[in-house]
Order: C-alpha cells, then structure tokens, then sequence
C-alpha cells in the first residue's frame, strides 16, 4: 500500500511539474489518495483495538477457567480432610467405647476380688469362732477329765486344720478367677487397641488416596 501511494505521489508531482494546467485536478487527487489513506489508518486501528479486546478477552476467560480449577481442587481437598476426620472421630468413638469396656472388665474383677476376700473373711471368722467355742469347750472339759479333754482338743485340732485348709482352697480358687478375670480384660484390650490401630490404618490410606486423586486430578487439568 505504501509503494502504490508512493508511485501515485510520484506520477502525481510528474503531471504537476508537467501540466501546470491541471493542477486543481492534482490537488482534489491528492486529497482522495489522503482520504484513502486516512480510513486506511482508522481500520488498521479499529482492527488493532479488536484484537486487543479478544485477547483481553480470553485471557480473563482463561483466568476464571483457572480459578475454577482452583475452587473445584479446594473442595475435594475439604472432602477429603473431612472424610479423614470422620474416620479419626469413629475412630476415636471405638477407643472411648473399648476403653469403657475394658473399665467394666477391670470393675468386675475388683467386685469379685472384693466378694472373694469377704468370702475368706467369712470363712476366717467362722473358723475363729469355732476355735474359740471349741477352746471353750476343751476348758470345760479338761477340768472334768484331763484324759478325754487331751483327746477332745486332738480332734478340735484336727478339725480347725481341716477348716484352714478349706479356706485355703477357697482363697487359691478365688485368686485363680480374679487372674482369669484380669487375663480376659488384657485380651479385650489386645483385641480393643488392634481395631483402633486398624482404623488408624484406613484413615491414613483414605487421605493418601485423596492426596494422590487430587494430584492426578490437578496434573490432568494443567494438561489439558
């Protein structure tokens, strides 16, 4: 455009020099070709304003797409935290209700040892008031006859060994229960602590799997 605007420049300053006659023809010439040029320049610039807008454009519409992205992330990322919370809360639950449970345990084998030493105490008061009715016995009776009193305190003897004996049997069958209660509660607790662990486990494997969804997801979209 601008060699054509030269050369007609140039044939038009040749018929100046050469026809001075037509030189108001010339000058209306000149004119249009200024004209031409001049809409020329406006659309150059309307095109230029155009192009401007339409990348301004799609660079805000690039942007909001970004920020979507963003939002959409943020939001599987807060699933995620709170699926991983409700797990730990469950879990948490089951540890309080195990604990509980292993409290109860070790309540009960507290009751039966309290039940079983109230038993042996029983049991020894009730031998001691044997001895004591027997002792009293033997008093009496040795003062009658010294010989029948010997053997009567052999044979109150002899029972009050027996009856030690009994309690003695008593208190190793109450000991055992107590220790088979308390043995029942450290299983419970085994069985209690794995669960927990277990849970714990699945908590940690749920927030890295929505880790890595989140990772995949976000690498997707920036290659997109």
């Amino acid at each position: 455009m601008k060699k054509l605007l030269a050369i007609l420049l140039s044939l038009c300053i040749v018929s100046v020099f050469a026809v001075p006659v037509f030189a108001d023809a010339n000058s209306d010439y000149l004119a249009s070709i200024k004209a031409y040029q001049a809409r020329i320049d406006a659309q150059n610039d309307a095109y230029k304003k155009s192009i401007a807008a339409e990348a301004a454009r799609l660079q805000a519409k690039a942007d909001a797409n970004v920020q979507a992205v963003y939002a959409d992330a943020a939001a599987r990322q807060a699933r995620a935290d709170a699926n991983v919370q409700a797990v730990l809360a469950d879990a948490a639950a089951k540890q309080a209700r195990a604990d509980a449970n292993v409290q109860a345990v070790y309540a009960e084998a507290a009751r039966l040892q309290a039940k079983a030493d109230a038993n042996v105490q029983a049991v020894l008061a009730d031998a001691a008031a044997k001895q004591a009715r027997a002792d009293t016995a033997n008093a009496a009776y040795l003062k009658s006859l010294a010989a029948q009193a010997a053997k009567a305190q052999a044979q109150t003897e002899a029972g009050n060994k027996a009856i030690l004996a009994d309690a003695a049997a008593r208190q190793a069958r109450a000991d055992a229960n107590v220790q088979a209660v308390y043995a029942e509660a450290a299983r419970l607790q085994a069985i209690a602590d794995a669960k927990v662990q277990a849970v714990y486990a699945e908590a940690a494997r749920l927030q890295a799997k929505a880790d890595a969804d989140n990772a995949a997801y976000l690498k997707s979209l920036l290659n997109k």
